[in-house]
């Protein structure tokens, strides 16, 4: 075990202010095999850091450390940091297997990188939720097709995704059409429409969606997505699209005309 000078000299030299448990008990034992003896030799290191040095406990194994903890709330930190924070929970639970859906991946497309509430991130395998902040987490989700084609989407909806460049972090979120249908899917389901966010999205990109792109993504599922998409398309005089969305649920879509309950 390392002395107490050096750790604190790691921490100070390390370009993020974000720490996780696995990396501090890496730093101050490398040779601890996380067994009960050589934890708690571990939890006593990290009890004088946050006693005598700048170190902030967070939830969920994550730690801020430096001249970042003076003085702030949880929530602060979380906001100030948010992106460095959640791309180490999301490297700590699916290293790159993931990408990032739902609202936010819509937002990010119109260059709002505002700190999301919930961020939902779709994985190969893990379903689960941390929380970071009574007023943030972050969702861990499994992707299923519809009942056509069935089985976990994450390699198929790997070829619909791109990556975004925030706070110097580079995050793989959904393209512009599969984040749409997503964020109509997920709404859809819960009952409600942010119909300001797709207002928006589509005010500046409806004339770049790809018809090809759509077709393959209602292949896959989102039907009822591309049917709402049709009704928004169709009410703000975006003919170009409406006419691509009623040709998708002909052909890709079996025909399978719906209509929202109002």
């Amino acid at each position: 075990m390392i002395s107490f000078d050096k750790i604190v000299h790691k921490l100070w030299q390390r370009q993020s202010p974000i720490v996780l448990l696995d990396d501090l008990t890496e730093m101050i034992d490398p040779e601890n095999d996380r067994k009960e003896a050589g934890m708690r030799e571990v939890y006593k290191a990290v009890y004088r850091l946050k006693s005598e040095w700048r170190m902030r406990a967070l939830r969920n194994g994550l730690f801020l450390v430096g001249p970042v903890c003076d003085a702030k709330s949880e929530i602060e930190l979380v906001e100030s940091h948010y992106w460095e924070i959640a791309r180490a929970y999301i490297a700590r639970e699916v290293r790159s297997e993931y990408f990032v859906g739902g609202a936010k991946a819509l937002e990010l497309h119109i260059s709002d990188f505002s700190t999301p509430s919930v961020l939902i991130v779709y994985t190969k395998s893990v379903s689960k939720q941390v929380i970071i902040t009574r007023n943030h987490r972050i969702v861990f989700k499994i992707r299923e097709a519809g009942k056509r084609s069935g089985g976990n989407l994450f390699a198929k909806l790997s070829g619909f995704v791109t990556k975004k460049r925030i706070d110097d972090l580079d995050f793989k979120i959904l393209s512009h059409e599969a984040a749409l249908l997503d964020m109509l899917l997920l709404q859809n389901n819960a009952g409600v429409l942010d119909g300001y966010l797709v207002g928006k999205f589509l005010k500046k990109f409806h004339g770049a969606m790809r018809r090809d792109i759509l077709g393959k993504l209602v292949e896959l599922r989102y039907i009822s997505s591309i049917n709402r998409l049709r009704e928004i398309a169709k009410a703000s005089g975006y003919e170009e699209l409406y006419r691509d969305c009623v040709s998708v649920i002909r052909d890709e879509g079996a025909g399978c005309f719906l209509t929202s309950k109002r």
